[in-house]
């Protein structure tokens, strides 16, 4: 009988270790979101009564949407003051409503994908509202 359950125990044991185990740690499957290209900024005429900085950027493939950040100052804390899913269309476009006139804004973007990881920030773009 003990020679039984030892054999039994010896399969098991062979089988187990040759069955697939996924790591959740292991990276190799991760795909980090490609960095945000052709962002520029346009703002709002002088004259325009309505003061707002609008964002422009290139769509990209296998990403969900993109973030929008903004600070007063090149080096400040930077709030994310939009998310903007990938299903907008081609023109890729964000209107910024909430500046005002005589104020510098600072802007960086990235992207996220389906697994909600985020790819690295672009470097700042800087805009005077006037």
């Amino acid at each position: 009988m003990k020679k039984i359950i030892f054999i039994t125990a010896m399969i098991l044991s062979l089988l187990g270790c040759s069955l697939s185990h996924k790591n959740p740690l292991d990276s190799s499957n991760v795909e980090i979101p490609k960095s945000v290209i052709g962002i520029e900024l346009f703002s709002s005429s002088p004259q325009s009564p309505e003061k707002y900085v609008e964002i422009h950027w290139e769509k990209l493939t296998n990403v969900e949407g993109y973030y929008i950040y903004r600070a007063m100052i090149f080096d400040g804390q930077y709030e994310k003051i939009a998310t903007i899913p990938n299903s907008q269309g081609n023109n890729m476009i964000f209107r910024d409503n909430n500046v005002f006139s005589n104020n510098f804004y600072y802007y960086k973007m990235s992207a996220y994908n389906s697994q909600g990881l985020e790819g690295h920030l672009s470097g700042f773009l800087r805009i005077f509202v006037e």
